[in-house]
């Protein structure tokens, strides 16, 4: 067992702040991604919770669903994690975090995996499936309810890829050339935009007809509809999409994500925010500096340090006091493998960081319901 301070020396990562909506309902969000860990709605306010619940993996989890669960990748297994923040582990390890490339969650939680030289396509959830992707380098996937569409570059142009669910049989047609090699789907309602992803270059193509409208250095959040415009983040600024190009909006704040769910429409700037219909940021709707402390009640001794030192870490970057730890509850730990649950399967700690940066390097752009 390595003590958590010493995987948060090694793998500590940016600073604290949500990244994205992993499920909502009428009342707002429900699952918010953080940068380390999940946050879940307590009430009128919000709960911490921490990653030893899906292996100790300390890096984003890349979580879709519903308002009642959702689903995500850990570090040796999927795990369920409810609206209360407990998790289960799904018995699943084929489809842990280590080789997704992209997960979305707009009907179904649908990732792509790496599979040796091949692609695997698989739908995480209850009911569970899974289909070879072929030979094509698939990249982006978008749920559909008759099944997900795909998308990836060969020879320099876009693939778009459907997936029969019944046959198992991708259906593939040609596009537009394509600067990059990793391209992905944008989802606000329906797919209409693609992100074509190179080192030092983001560009943002309307589909159907390819055309490019924004690109950025770094990061595209978006496009989102909102009101009558499409408002896309373009290296977190935020821009209206128009027949002259991007026109840069009033908002001067940093914008690290952009969400909807039905008819509301958030935006990440450090927390969570309603987005107006004029494209501004309006009232806090998770403000971190409100978090609660993760409930331990169910952990064992091991993992309850565990988890207290993931929230400590994430409250002093918040510069809010952690508290005292409590003593950790009665029950045994929840846990699937890896004893104190920091590093599952006895894994070391330069497997655990190599583990990481392979992570960072893939990772996935966007959650469940952010454009």
């Amino acid at each position: 067992m390595v003590p958590w301070f010493s995987l948060i020396a090694v793998a500590h990562g940016p600073p604290a702040a949500v990244l994205g909506v992993a499920s909502y309902d009428d009342d707002g969000p429900v699952h918010v991604v953080l940068t380390e860990g999940l946050a879940v709605r307590a009430g009128s306010s919000w709960r911490y919770v921490c990653p030893t619940r899906w292996g100790g993996l300390p890096l984003a989890p890349f979580a879709a669903g519903d308002s009642d669960a959702v689903w995500l990748p850990g570090w040796d297994d999927v795990y369920r994690v409810d609206s209360a923040g407990s998790a289960e582990p799904m018995g699943d390890p084929t489809h842990a975090v280590t080789d997704l490339l992209d997960l979305d969650g707009t009907a179904g939680v649908w990732t792509i995996y790496v599979g040796g030289t091949s692609r695997e396509i698989a739908r995480l959830g209850a009911d569970p499936l899974s289909f070879s992707g072929g030979p094509t380098a698939w990249s982006g996937v978008a749920g559909a309810d008759t099944g997900p569409t795909l998308v990836a570059a060969r020879d320099g142009l876009l693939v778009q890829g459907v997936l029969e669910v019944e046959s198992g049989v991708i259906q593939e047609t040609v596009h537009f050339p394509l600067v990059g090699t990793g391209p992905q789907w944008v989802v606000d309602g329906a797919v209409t935009w693609l992100l074509d992803r190179a080192s030092g270059y983001v560009g943002v193509h309307r589909l159907p007809d390819g055309m490019l409208v924004a690109q950025a250095t770094n990061s595209v959040e978006g496009p989102l509809r909102v009101g009558d415009v499409d408002v896309v983040a373009l290296d977190e600024v935020l821009y209206a999409l128009g027949a002259d190009g991007p026109r840069r909006l009033p908002e001067a704040r940093p914008i690290g994500c952009l969400a909807s769910g039905g008819a509301a429409r958030w935006a990440c700037s450090g927390d969570l925010y309603a987005l107006t219909s004029d494209a501004r940021l309006g009232d806090p709707v998770v403000a971190l500096a409100g978090l609660a402390a993760p409930v331990v009640a169910d952990l064992s001794a091991a993992e309850t340090v565990d988890c207290w030192g993931e929230w400590r870490t994430f409250a002093l970057d918040l510069g809010i006091d952690p508290g005292p730890m409590p003593e950790a509850g009665a029950s045994g730990p929840i846990v699937a493998s890896g004893g104190c649950g920091a590093i599952p399967g006895g894994r070391g700690v330069s497997g655990l960081f190599a583990a990481l940066i392979a992570i960072l390097i893939r990772r996935p752009s966007r959650g469940p319901v952010s454009g």
